[in-house]
């Protein structure tokens, strides 16, 4: 939601840490310090200026279409087409306004794109019914659909095929949820155009991350209030029978939750990954291999790089081995608290960066890599929602894609440019949320068979 949001040791094996930044230029972004050889290199583009809703991407959504290799980009009530150049080195994007006349307006923004398909559901929570509407052609067009429940907050949305046992007429399935005083989910068998009833999901409660699907059709959608055993802690609600009917689980090991929501990826091999950020604001993962049954112990991927704290993961897999989490960081030495060093509230002083965190072994080991040159954030993220007193700029996600050829792109709001991006910027002036998207153009990405193309 854009205002109204209520909130209520692991182990790891080796944990490399890499600075591969990149400076937000117009035109040509450049890579400040030069990587080692095979790790993930990113670049930062951020909207043009004076585009429509540039300063209003508090909570962005990112979509790749496989068959164009265009990137779609949701900021508030506008959704933007950004096509890059890789025969530049690094690439040079371009943006085009591609929005919905249908979509005027919404409360929660939201957007997912199709890979496979390339079709595009964008817009967001219009109430009881999403105001949300249908592309086939990267925004060239759009089709007005009514995706509804009885629920009106923080939706998402999301594709995937059918269970292989399904006798449903169709290759692939849309989710679209919502949550206020109950979770609910609802799904579409002709890509979008019409919706069936929404479902309740019973044993998670508060708010949810966004909806993923497997190749294999099973769905996920992660929370950091699910009560499957004793307590509240982080875990989700999973379908295997296309949206039908959900249970909920747990993660083993992974205690509270605390900021925003968990996110979850989903690799080849119907590998799952859950991240979030734990009771000490640490980034955590486990994964699961039996769909959500059980998990492995939750490892610290940014244990070498001592974070203070960390918030807004994004999860996105590829090979079923392959993973990466973006996120927002800010380490020791650039923060101060006279808050209880609570990172969610006032008082909290912290200079937070973009940063990512690969693993190409399942989860055993992570290099991670700061993506931004000046920071994207100072002070605290608050998390308060309709009690928050300031720095609601940021709001409630990041979100995070994969292209075909394995190169992860992330959508974010920065928080903190002009002035507050220079060295002696303020709190005070850290009030923006500005769309932004960091794209890796070089280093193994998502898919071993990229690799010698990514370089």
């Amino acid at each position: 939601m854009r205002v109204r949001r209520v909130r209520g040791a692991a182990t790891l094996l080796v944990t490399a840490v890499v600075l591969a930044l990149s400076v937000q230029a117009a035109g040509s972004p450049r890579p400040v310090t030069k990587p080692k050889a095979g790790l993930p290199v990113f670049a930062n583009y951020p909207m043009p200026a004076g585009a429509t809703s540039a300063n209003d991407a508090g909570e962005p959504s990112i979509g790749v279409n496989w068959r164009t290799d265009s990137t779609l980009f949701q900021a508030y009530a506008s959704t933007y087409r950004v096509r890059f150049d890789d025969s530049r080195r690094p690439p040079v994007a371009s943006w085009t306004k591609a929005s919905s006349a249908y979509t005027p307006f919404n409360l929660d923004p939201i957007l997912a794109t199709d890979p496979v398909t390339g079709r595009t559901l964008a817009g967001g929570d219009g109430g009881l019914c999403g105001s949300i509407a249908l592309t086939l052609d990267d925004g060239a067009s759009w089709t007005p659909v009514l995706p509804c429940s009885l629920t009106a907050d923080h939706p998402t949305v999301g594709f995937g095929p059918p269970r292989p046992e399904s006798s449903l007429a169709t290759d692939r399935l849309a989710y679209y949820c919502q949550q206020t005083y109950l979770n609910e989910c609802t799904r579409s068998t002709d890509g979008g155009l019409t919706w069936a009833p929404a479902v309740p999901i019973t044993g998670c409660s508060n708010l949810f991350g966004h909806v993923k699907t497997s190749r294999d059709g099973v769905v996920y959608l992660p929370s950091g209030s699910c009560s499957e055993g004793s307590g509240n802690g982080v875990g989700g609600a999973v379908s295997l029978d296309n949206g039908l009917t959900w249970s909920s689980y747990r993660v083993d090991g992974a205690g509270p939750n605390t900021g925003f929501d968990p996110s979850v990826g989903v690799g080849s091999d119907g590998t799952v990954y859950e991240a979030w950020t734990d009771g000490q604001a640490q980034l955590r993962v486990s994964t699961s291999r039996d769909q959500a049954g059980t998990w492995t112990d939750p490892v610290a991927p940014t244990a070498a790089l001592h974070l203070s704290a960390a918030t807004f993961p994004a999860v996105v897999a590829g090979d079923g081995d392959r993973v990466a989490v973006a996120f927002l960081g800010t380490v020791p030495g650039e923060h101060t608290a006279d808050n209880g060093d609570d990172p969610f509230s006032s008082g909290y002083h912290g200079v937070w960066h973009l940063y990512t965190s690969f693993s190409y072994d399942r989860g055993r080991t992570w290099v991670t890599s700061r993506l931004t040159d000046d920071p994207v954030q100072r002070g605290w993220i608050d998390a308060g929602g309709a009690t928050a007193s300031d720095h609601r700029n940021l709001l409630d996600f990041i979100d995070a894609a994969v292209t075909k050829s394995g190169r992860v792109v992330i959508g974010y709001a920065d928080g903190c440019v002009a002035g507050c991006a220079e060295r002696d910027g303020t709190e005070a002036s850290s009030s923006s949320a500005y769309g932004t998207i960091a794209r890796q153009w070089q280093g193994k990405g998502l898919f071993a068979a990229y690799d010698k193309v990514n370089g």
